[in-house]
């Protein structure tokens, strides 16, 4: 019987133990968020594109693990709708490719968590003109090597008249 009570007592020891270890680790998992939650806010990097080049479009003021909902509004009205699942800074990023449609387009972005404050308005510009994306400076480059290989064949031509003639 005494054996029994040693075993029973070990028994709750170590379960009190293990409950009080994992109280311990439960609390310190992940800070609640601080209230009240900052304003949702969206930004545009870079705010000034070509058609078919990507925008990062950037929300701020989210919860983290909640959504931010990006909403482009068109210059013909049409409205397309992203999501970015919010990072345990508070922000979401999503990456668009601009149509080939120049004009302005609206960006607003809508945080899950925080529908009561307003949405923010962020222009995008996309230009008429796409980029193409060639280096200008490549002709340059091969002009300079095709003058420089000029320059030498001038020099040796120069210099082999120069010698006497062997006979």
């Amino acid at each position: 019987m005494k054996q029994f009570i040693t075993k029973s007592i070990a028994l709750v020891a170590i379960a009190l133990i293990a409950l009080a270890g994992g109280v311990g680790t439960a609390a310190a998992a992940q800070p609640a968020p601080s209230y009240p939650l900052p304003p949702c806010a969206v930004a545009t990097q870079p705010q000034v594109i070509g058609a078919g080049d990507t925008v990062t479009i950037t929300g701020s003021g989210g919860t983290p693990g909640g959504t931010i909902t990006f909403r482009i509004t068109f210059p013909n009205g049409t409205v397309v709708q992203l999501v970015g699942n919010v990072g345990a800074g508070g922000q979401a990023t999503v990456v668009w490719t601009a149509p080939n449609q120049a004009g302005t387009y609206s960006v607003v972005a809508v945080c899950s968590d925080t529908a009561s404050s307003p949405p923010t308005n962020v222009v995008l510009i996309v230009s008429e003109i796409p980029r193409t994306g060639s280096d200008p400076w490549a002709a340059l480059r091969i002009a300079g090597v095709l003058v420089a290989l000029g320059v030498g064949l001038f020099l040796v031509v120069k210099v082999r008249r120069q010698k006497p003639a062997v006979v």
